[in-house]
């Protein structure tokens, strides 16, 4: 079981997550205009409260931001998937060119079911950016953490009581 978890777990997350998108999709547009209209108030409110002017942020802007964010996360999963921090950042790009340029492309048909929405090819190109920017966010990240490890490690395996430890270890 653990061995199945194991191989199967990023899959399994991603097929989670593009429920959790897809279900965003079949969404009537008055509801999901509310939805909008709720987080552009909780992001003015943020703002104003940061005393900065918000009267540049619309609803458009924050849908966008929505459909950009979600593709970002499922770029997260794609490159985990993929083996983020084994392979380098274009070796994770090019495992995921199949996801990147189908699943925006049923997401925005989906739209065209749903009353009130319309797919457009731009949102297809919007989640496009989002999944890359996602896969090389990951993929940067994991390596420095990765180095950072290594180097912590090689510190640590330098230290005095390190050694002592390694010693009484290979005498038993």
């Amino acid at each position: 079981m653990k061995t199945f978890m194991k191989k199967w777990k990023w899959k399994i997350l991603i097929l989670v997550y593009l429920c959790f998108i897809y279900g965003n999709s079949l969404t009537p547009a008055a509801i999901s205009s509310k939805e909008s209209g709720y987080f552009l108030a909780k992001i003015q409110d943020f703002l104003a409260g940061a005393g900065m002017d918000a009267w540049w942020l619309t609803e458009h802007l924050v849908r966008k931001a929505a459909h950009f964010t979600e593709y970002a996360g499922l770029g997260f999963l794609l490159a985990m998937n993929t083996g983020a921090g084994i392979a380098p950042v274009f070796c994770l790009l090019k495992g995921n060119v199949t996801a990147v340029l189908f699943m925006p492309f049923v997401d925005e048909t989906i739209q065209l079911f749903v009353e009130g929405r319309s797919g457009q090819i731009s949102d297809v190109w919007l989640d496009m950016a989002g999944i890359y920017m996602g896969i090389m966010i990951t993929g940067c990240l994991v390596k420095i953490v990765r180095t950072a490890l290594e180097k912590n490690r090689k510190i640590s395996s330098g230290s005095k009581w390190t050694q002592q430890k390694q010693e009484k270890n290979n005498e038993l």
